[in-house]
């Protein structure tokens, strides 16, 4: 995703490795990452690894452009998987959290504007169960259904 958005060799490495800190090497992590790939890479990496949910808000709120751009990638991959095979694993709490990160990602020229709401409708469909919503509207904008339309009409 980091490079469909146009981002640079180090964002891919970085958002390829953003969860190597605090999932599998937290004493040498960031280490290894600065002798492997450099400072910059390591720096974004460092921004993206926190352990709760408190402190990874912090350091987003306070991040550059390359960080909002792997942050808001990972988080759509995530959301992806979930509004298709993990609905039954999505917690509210989860939700909160997602939605809190959104006006950053909106304030970061780099994160695609379609990611924002692909994001957005994937929380809705979590929260909600909504995606027969979602489905319909498409249905109705290929203009497959009279019937979709009137319930368009209807809940619209």
């Amino acid at each position: 995703l980091v490079w469909e958005a146009g981002g640079t060799e180090e964002e891919a490495i970085a958002a390829l490795l953003h969860d190597y800190v605090e999932d599998i090497d937290p004493q040498n992590g960031l280490s290894l990452i600065n002798l492997h790939f450099g400072c910059r890479v390591r720096e974004m990496v460092r921004t993206l690894s926190a352990y709760d949910n408190e402190e990874y808000i912090w350091k987003i709120s306070r991040a550059g452009d390359s960080a909002l751009l792997i942050s808001a990638a990972d988080k759509l991959h995530n959301l992806r998987g979930y509004a298709t095979t993990g609905r039954s694993l999505w917690k509210q709490a989860r939700s909160e959290f997602y939605a809190q990160l959104l006006p950053f990602y909106e304030g970061c020229d780099r994160v695609p504007r379609e990611w924002i709401e692909e994001m957005r409708r994937n929380l809705d469909v979590l929260v909600n169960g909504c995606a027969w919503w979602y489905e319909l509207r498409a249905a109705s904008a290929r203009g497959e259904s009279d019937a979709v339309d009137a319930i368009n009409k209807v809940c619209a």
